[in-house]
C-alpha cells in the first residue's frame, strides 16, 4: 500500500463511490417494493426516500419494463400503480 496521500485519498473515495452505489441501490429497491408490492402511496414514499414522486413513479415504470422483458403479465398486475 502506498504513504502517498493522493492515492490513499483516491482509493478511499472509490470505496466511497461504491458503498453509495450499493445504498442506491437498495433505496431503490425498497422504494419499488414499497409501491408496487406493498401498495404504498407515492407521495408517502416519495417523502420518506427523499425523492420527488415523479422520480418515484419513474423508478416504479423502469423496473416494469425490465421485468416485462421475461414476464409479460407484470405489467397487467400492476400497471394501475405507476
Amino acid at each position: 500500500m502506498s504513504d502517498d496521500p493522493v492515492v490513499r485519498a483516491a482509493r478511499a473515495y472509490k470505496r466511497a463511490q461504491d458503498t453509495a452505489n450499493a445504498r442506491r441501490t437498495d433505496l431503490v429497491e425498497a422504494v419499488v417494493h414499497a409501491v408496487l408490492v406493498d401498495h404504498r402511496r407515492q407521495s408517502e414514499v416519495a417523502r420518506l426516500s427523499g425523492y420527488t414522486r415523479e422520480h418515484v413513479r419513474r423508478l416504479c415504470r423502469e423496473h416494469v419494463e425490465t421485468i416485462e422483458a421475461t414476464d409479460d403479465a407484470f405489467e397487467a398486475r400492476y400497471e394501475d400503480q405507476c
